[in-house]
C-alpha cells in the first residue's frame, strides 16, 4: 500500500514538473512578444469586454484533450469549390497537421441542400450556428477529436451579426469558416497567397477555441479577436508565449517540436512570410 502511495506521489509531482517545465521553455519566447497594439475604433476588443485567461487558470478549466480514442483532426468540406479554394483547403490540412501536431484526416464534403432554407438568409450567408450544431456534431467521428469545416459561403453567427469569419463550440469539439471574404474584397479577388494567409490563421484560430484557448487581449497573437478583415491582417500568425504553453500543454508536445513544424510548413509553402523569420528567432533563442 505504501509503494502505491509512493508511485501515485512520484507520478503527481512528475506531471507537476512537467507542466512547470514548458511554461519555462515557453517563457524563453516572450522577449519576441509585442504587447498588443493600441485597439482602433470598431476593433474586437471595442466591442468586446474579454479577460485574459492564465496558463494556470487554463489547466483547470479541464479543456478538450487527445487521447488513445480521440486522436484526429476533422477537416470537412461544404457545399462546392473551385480550384483555388480546393488548393486552398489542401495546404490548409498541411498548416493544421503543423500547427497542432495532429494527424489530419479529410472528412465528408456537406451539400448546401443539408442547410433548411431558413437558416439561409437571402443573401446567400449561411447560419454558423445551424452548422456547428445539426451538421457537424451529429456527423462527428468516434475518433474526432474535433472536426472543423471549410466553405467557400460567406457566415453568419446570429440575427444580430452581419457576418463571421469562423465559429467554433468549445464543448462540441466542431468548428467552421468560410473563405468568402478572404478571396475577394468588394467583388475583386484577391492574391491566392493573401486568401490563403488570412484563411489558416482563421482555421487554426477557430480550431484553438475547440482546444479551449481563448482569445489572447495581453499580446499580439493568432489568438486575438478580429471583427474585420483590415484587423484580422494586422494581426500576427503565431501564437504569444502564453498561448502556446497553453497548446503545447493541451497536446503533449513540446515548444520547440511545435516551432520546427511551423518553421518547415513556411520554408515549403509561404518561404518569404514574415512568420519564418519568427520561427527562426524563436528557434535560435531556445538553442542559446
Amino acid at each position: 500500500m505504501k509503494n502505491l502511495f509512493l508511485l501515485l506521489l512520484f507520478q503527481i509531482l512528475w506531471v507537476a514538473c512537467s507542466d512547470n517545465q514548458q511554461w519555462k521553455v515557453a517563457q524563453q519566447l516572450k522577449p519576441l512578444d509585442s504587447i498588443k497594439d493600441k485597439v482602433l475604433e470598431g476593433d474586437w476588443l471595442t466591442e468586446h469586454n474579454e479577460s485574459s485567461i492564465a496558463f494556470n487558470t487554463y489547466q483547470d478549466q479541464h479543456p478538450i484533450t487527445g487521447d488513445t480514442l480521440r486522436k484526429y483532426l476533422y477537416l470537412a468540406k461544404i457545399g462546392s469549390f473551385d480550384t483555388a479554394a480546393t488548393a486552398i483547403a489542401d495546404i490548409t490540412c498541411a498548416y493544421l497537421k503543423a500547427f497542432f501536431l495532429i494527424d489530419v484526416k479529410v472528412s465528408q464534403v456537406f451539400s448546401l441542400r443539408q442547410i433548411p432554407a431558413t437558416n439561409i438568409r437571402s443573401n446567400g450567408q449561411l447560419d454558423a450556428a445551424y452548422i456547428l450544431d445539426s451538421l457537424l456534431f451529429p456527423a462527428l467521428p468516434a475518433d474526432a477529436l474535433s472536426m472543423i469545416a471549410l466553405t467557400a459561403e460567406d457566415l453568419y453567427p446570429g440575427n444580430n451579426w452581419n457576418y463571421v469569419f469562423g465559429l467554433a463550440s468549445l464543448q462540441k469539439r466542431v468548428g467552421v469558416w468560410s473563405i468568402a471574404r478572404f478571396i475577394s474584397a468588394r467583388g475583386k479577388p484577391v492574391s491566392f497567397e493573401k486568401a490563403l494567409c488570412r484563411t489558416l490563421h482563421v482555421a487554426s484560430h477557430e480550431t484553438a477555441h475547440m482546444f479551449g484557448i481563448t482569445h489572447c487581449k495581453t499580446y499580439e497573437c493568432n489568438m486575438n479577436g478580429s471583427n474585420s478583415l483590415p484587423e484580422l491582417d494586422r494581426q500576427v500568425p503565431w501564437l504569444c508565449h502564453e498561448c502556446l504553453a497553453k497548446l503545447c500543454w493541451n497536446r503533449n508536445t513540446k515548444v520547440k517540436d511545435h516551432l520546427q513544424s511551423m518553421q518547415a510548413f513556411y520554408q515549403k509553402y509561404l518561404p518569404d512570410h514574415i512568420a519564418l523569420q519568427y520561427y527562426e528567432s524563436a528557434l535560435a533563442m531556445l538553442s542559446e
